[in-house]
């Protein structure tokens, strides 16, 4: 079965520097928000699918202007039981949500700051 789920409204989201060699485009301090998780739990292979949409900066996100860009990543294996197994989302401090957003910044943007 394959879960696919629209977040609702959420004022979370990481401030990155965004750069896309292939255009030379580089925003310094872009807004990454999650926009929609697709999440198979099948079998041995369960994985779950973040894609995230790029504001060129806070006022753009707040008024939730066109994205700029988006990015996917896909989780599997080991990292999805260490960031979304069932026993991590049934902690108190924790939810899919939350998890995407750790996931990124510990494995895809180190260098971001939650907003």
């Amino acid at each position: 079965m394959v879960l696919g789920k629209q977040l609702p409204q959420h004022n979370m989201a990481l401030i990155t520097k965004y750069k896309k060699i292939s255009t030379n485009l580089e925003v310094k301090n872009s807004y990454m928000k999650v926009i929609t998780v697709t999440q198979n739990l099948l079998g041995e292979n369960k994985h779950i699918i973040i894609n995230v949409g790029f504001y060129v900066n806070e006022e753009s996100r707040n008024n939730n202007l066109d994205l700029f860009d988006t990015e996917c990543f896909t989780v599997g294996g080991e990292e999805y039981d260490k960031y979304f197994s069932e026993d991590v989302l049934k902690s108190d401090k924790n939810s899919l949500l939350t998890q995407c957003y750790k996931y990124i910044k510990e494995k895809k943007y180190g260098k971001s700051t939650d907003k």
